[in-house]
């Protein structure tokens, strides 16, 4: 799998959150925003897929035939896989969230001993 649609989601994501600032900037590519994309991208790409089998499907040889399912299989493939860890990133943030919120000690107060 070529890394050039990666590269073009986060560079996308990078200018849309910051507007052309440097990534030492005041903002940051989001890891949601970068999965989004890539979910959209791929799934616009099986239903291009599924459009030039609609359109074509008549006159493909056998190879094209497999090429076709072999694409679509790891298309859906990837996506489930993103969206697994779409998943994973919102259960640790929430995790995160919570130790976080857990960790502040109230003040200790002075205890006077009972003698």
């Amino acid at each position: 799998m070529e890394h050039k649609p990666i590269v073009k989601a986060m560079e996308e994501a990078h200018n849309k959150l910051n507007r052309g600032r440097s990534y030492f900037g005041m903002g940051y590519v989001d890891s949601y925003d970068l999965l989004e994309r890539l979910i959209a991208d791929t799934k616009y790409e099986l239903e291009k897929l599924e459009r030039t089998k609609k359109i074509g499907i008549k006159f493909w040889s056998d190879t094209q035939l497999m090429r076709y399912n072999e694409s679509k299989y790891h298309k859906k493939l990837l996506i489930e896989k993103l969206d697994f860890l779409y998943k994973e990133a919102r259960k640790s943030e929430i995790i995160y969230d919570e130790a976080r919120a857990n960790s502040i000690e109230e003040p200790q107060r002075e205890v006077e001993p009972p003698f």
